[in-house]
């Protein structure tokens, strides 16, 4: 079935569904996501190094305000960076950090103003398999990060960064 366009909301007695292959999409190296492949739907992160960016805010015509981008971990990382588009875009929200070693040890980190993104190690700053997170477009130029659950070990530090 090809893209069809509403002007006006959808509602549904019954539900709406994503199903089928194409509906969980596998990132397996860098890459800047888009709406038609991995917005509203759960991306599956293969990839354990490089940068995993969603596009930038667009408002007016081609709008992306309201797409939300939901990733999890299939296997631990090493150097994998999340972020939005540095030159103009900037995150809010929160990650909520585990370590799965030891019972308790919950960290809550926001991102300064200036910060665009995250990095996870597989140790402390998180990245272990099962980590998951998501970003919503939600304004110009600001992406909320929300659900965002990381697992690592050690001793948990701030994953932000802005440079």
């Amino acid at each position: 079935m090809g893209t069809t366009t509403f002007s006006g909301p959808l509602i549904s007695n019954n539900g709406i569904f994503n199903q089928g292959d194409t509906s969980v999409p596998t990132i397996s190296t860098s890459l800047i996501v888009n709406p038609t492949d991995h917005g509203g739907k759960i991306s599956k992160i293969t990839a354990t190094t490089g940068t995993i960016q969603v596009p930038e805010i667009m408002t007016g015509t081609g709008s992306n305000v309201g797409v939300t981008y939901t990733f999890f971990l299939a296997q631990n990382v090493s150097n994998l960076s999340i972020q939005v588009n540095g030159g103009t875009d900037h995150m809010i929200g929160s990650i909520v950090a585990s370590n799965n070693r030891i019972l308790g040890a919950v960290h809550v980190w926001e991102p300064d103003a200036d910060d665009f993104g995250f990095n996870m190690n597989g140790t402390t700053k998180g990245g272990i398999r099962g980590t998951q997170f998501s970003l919503t477009a939600i304004d110009d130029a600001e992406y909320l990060l929300h659900n965002a659950v990381l697992l690592g070990n050690g001793t948990l530090i701030d994953p932000f960064f802005s440079s």
